[in-house]
């Protein structure tokens, strides 16, 4: 990543987390962004507007995750006696696929429902990991002077 370069991708905010995102959100957008040696969520919506700084140097882990929106296998599952509206439910589960990328931190969980251009989100993923371990080394080398 450049010195002048900002690392950001934007997407819908994830509020629930049952066995993982399940792409709940009341609208709005988030923007999570590396500004020095923090990660930076900045949220506005209709209900939010809100702004999270977290230290880069205690990221956990983060992951991509791509698979059917639950509540139409849900839904598919009880209207199957319907007409076989249930099957087109479970046909749609398989075929619309729900994308999210979340990063665990010590202190909170950024979950972030993914749209448009997914090479953003990996080209963001792959400059978060060359950036962490500089962050982390930094730390370590403050604590010991």
């Amino acid at each position: 990543m450049e010195p002048d370069e900002t690392l950001e991708i934007t997407g819908r905010r994830v509020l629930l987390h049952l066995f993982g995102p399940t792409g709940l959100s009341l609208g709005g957008t988030t923007v999570v962004r590396v500004d020095g040696p923090w990660l930076v969520e900045e949220t506005t919506g209709p209900f939010v507007q809100r702004k999270r700084v977290l230290p880069l140097s205690e990221i956990q882990s983060f992951q991509s995750v791509t698979r059917g929106n639950r509540l139409l296998a849900l839904f598919g599952v009880i209207f199957t006696p319907v007409f076989g509206l249930g099957l087109i439910l479970l046909v749609a589960w398989f075929f619309v696929r729900l994308r999210f990328f979340t990063i665990r931190h010590k202190q909170a969980l950024v979950s972030l429902r993914k749209y448009g251009d997914l090479q953003v989100y990996e080209e963001f993923l792959r400059n978060l990991m060359l950036e962490i371990p500089a962050r982390q080394r930094e730390v370590l080398n403050r604590a010991r002077d």
